[in-house]
């Protein structure tokens, strides 16, 4: 079951910004992430703990404010975790969520900061905007087949690799490419095609975009990502009923999977703002 998880975190003493970076990831959560599926006998864990994502540290609630400022002892944060993979996201999930709520892992460590645990939130009827749960199934059929268009919000830095060359840029054969690449490894009983991949990455244009501006993640103590934040519209410009089809399954997928490098470092953060709230987006519907 795809799935996205909402933490509630407070530091417990004062946190300077320059001591949080996507390292906590793999410090703490991926620990304890990979100490589930070995105690599941999960077949190779060592390649599942990589199909999760986790992003940066936010102030607030809900609200995706970037943890740049130094910040007091006990003040709310969240991150979030995400994951299209069957055995992450549905067994995963649901123990990392009931020893959360029955207090059994009561701090996050990270190499430099602590943090207490105050909540989980696993239910898209928390209305939060970055948690959702769906069977693989439901994502598969009930996608818009007809839409030729998808704005895609980029929330943390985002960047790609090309030809061994780090690509700042929403460039939209990368986007679908990427999408397409992550679909296929995590989900193999339901593999596309590499042609049909390559032929929707071929036909992607931008129409709009709106705030594009680079952005820097630190996901260790030793290494900054460059990338870049925004929201960008894409449209498939063939009407083959196939490519439109998996065009709106692999925008609709990367709200699970993020974009690009380092997504379970902090990096890619993304989701596709549905058509019904592009009234809240005056400017890019022009």
């Amino acid at each position: 079951m795809p799935a996205s998880m909402v933490l509630h975190v407070k530091p417990t003493d004062h946190c300077p910004a320059t001591k949080v970076d996507g390292g906590i990831a793999i410090t703490s959560l991926g620990k304890i992430l990979y100490k589930y599926m070995k105690d599941m006998q999960v077949p190779a864990p060592e390649q599942l703990i990589k199909n999760y994502t986790f992003s940066p540290l936010y102030l607030g609630e809900r609200s995706p404010r970037v943890f740049n400022i130094d910040t007091k002892k006990g003040t709310l944060c969240w991150f979030r975790l995400s994951s299209l993979e069957e055995q992450v996201s549905s067994s995963l999930f649901n123990h990392l969520y009931q020893d959360i709520i029955t207090n059994q892992i009561p701090t996050i460590k990270s190499k430099n900061m602590d943090f207490e645990v105050v909540r989980a939130i696993a239910t898209p009827s928390s209305k939060h905007p970055w948690v959702n749960a769906v069977s693989l199934d439901s994502l598969i059929s009930e996608n818009n087949k007809d839409d030729d268009e998808a704005l895609i919000d980029f929330v943390s830095s985002t960047l790609f690799v090309d030809n061994n060359t780090f690509m700042p840029l929403p460039i939209p054969k990368l986007v679908y490419e990427n999408l397409g690449a992550s679909w296929n490894r995590i989900v193999p009983q339901h593999r596309i095609d590499e042609s049909i991949i390559s032929e929707i990455a071929n036909n992607v244009v931008i129409v709009l975009f709106k705030n594009l501006c680079t952005s820097i993640q630190s996901v260790s103590s030793e290494t900054l990502r460059v990338g870049f934040v925004g929201k960008v519209r894409f449209r498939l410009i063939s009407k083959d009923p196939q490519l439109l089809r998996y065009f709106n399954l692999l925008s609709d997928i990367a709200f699970y999977v993020g974009l690009g490098k380092d997504t379970n470092m902090g990096c890619g953060m993304v989701r596709r703002i549905p058509r019904s709230k592009w009234a809240l987006q005056r400017d890019l519907l022009k």
